[in-house]
């Protein structure tokens, strides 16, 4: 099915959704751990910050599932589940007033999540402004391809009705088999990050020189571009280019600063990233040093970007080889670092396939 966006009319959320807020001071630490989410203002994890007893703090409202929130920073989500929600997150909760599929929900918080580039902390989403937003959505069609018009005129002035059908077999289209796995949380080895050592970026990965583009090429393409964009895996476009090789690691250098993203195919970059080579590297154990060095975006902003070779001359923390008593296997020829130790990219990479879903990548591992 191809979506026909210039067609499609626009809609008020007020009309389509009841947005009322949760009542109280709701907080995690003054309930009891459960199984019902708790959601606060967030943009991962489907804005739970964790789970409480089904009391909650005995004055708070417990919403039935079926409903979307949205908060202060435009971040929508569909709960499919009974939740919880904070009051001081002020987060908004879309009690839809029509017969709502879930395929037709998650469609709206697509919708709803294009709008986040209007929010700030300096400009937050309140009810009144969720009340007031605009989508567009399709309309119902007579068979003549003219909208068919609602005298009552329920969920517009101008009368078009949502085609909520439409919308429900085009999400449906787009589903898979739901993932499965056969791995266990307990299956996981241990972590011991005090028994980690410190790499230099520099010392674990070649530096490679090359081709850069200041701007996005213009020419549309198959080759990802990548940028300093913090989504999509770094892809901000798709372009017509002659790629670098793939199986490296980038790291954006401004924007979203020291985002890491995996890129197992060719690509081609923009100047504000840098590329990391390495032949220990494969799927699995790139996700884990992502991972890692993901935690270095505290120190970089737009005020303070990691240019000038600052990627390379990170200093990082990684699980090392170690011989049958857990000492330290000394590398003589000091290859990753200056005291001899080895990275242990086995140990990582196992790591990873070890987790939920994580048996998903051992095809593409063998």
């Amino acid at each position: 099915m191809k979506l026909n966006i210039a067609e499609w009319k626009e809609f008020q959320i007020g009309r389509l959704f009841d947005v009322i807020l949760s009542t109280g001071d709701l907080k995690i630490a003054d309930c009891d751990p459960g199984e019902i989410p708790l959601i606060s203002s967030g943009q991962t994890n489907n804005g739970i910050v964790g789970y409480i007893n089904k009391k909650g703090d005995g004055k708070a409202q417990l919403f039935s599932g079926g409903k979307i929130t949205v908060d202060m920073f435009c971040n929508a989500f569909y709960q499919d589940k009974d939740f919880y929600s904070v009051s001081h997150g002020r987060v908004n909760i879309l009690s839809p007033k029509f017969k709502a599929d879930p395929s037709v929900l998650l469609f709206i918080c697509t919708l709803i999540n294009k709008e986040r580039y209007r929010f700030s902390y300096g400009r937050a989403l309140y009810s009144k402004e969720v009340e007031k937003m605009i989508i567009k959505l399709p309309v119902c069609k007579d068979e003549n391809n003219n909208p068919v018009i609602d005298p009552e005129k329920k969920y517009s002035d101008n009368g078009y009705i949502p085609d909520f059908e439409y919308i429900k077999e085009y999400i449906e289209r787009l589903r898979h088999k739901p993932l499965v796995t056969k791995n266990k949380v307990k299956q996981k080895p241990r972590l011991d990050i005090d028994k980690w050592e410190e790499f230099r970026v520099g010392d674990i990965f070649d530096k490679v020189k090359v081709k850069k583009f200041s701007a996005t090429p213009e020419i549309e393409g198959d080759i990802p571009y990548i940028s300093s964009t913090s989504s999509n895996n770094g892809v901000s476009a798709k372009v017509c280019e002659t790629p670098i090789k793939g199986n490296c690691i980038t790291v954006s250098t401004n924007g979203s600063c020291f985002d890491a993203f995996y890129h197992k195919n060719p690509i081609v970059v923009s100047s504000d990233v840098e590329v990391l080579y390495s032949d220990k590297l494969n799927e699995a154990n790139a996700i884990f040093l992502c991972t890692v060095l993901r935690q270095e975006k505290f120190r970089y902003s737009y005020g303070r970007k990691p240019k000038s070779n600052k990627v390379f001359d990170t200093v990082i923390k990684l699980p090392i080889c170690r011989d049958e008593n857990g000492n330290p296997i000394i590398d003589p020829k000091c290859q990753y670092s200056k005291k001899g130790y080895i990275p242990d990219f086995k140990f990582m990479e196992e790591y990873i396939k070890s987790l939920p879903y994580g048996d998903k990548l051992k095809k593409s591992l063998k």
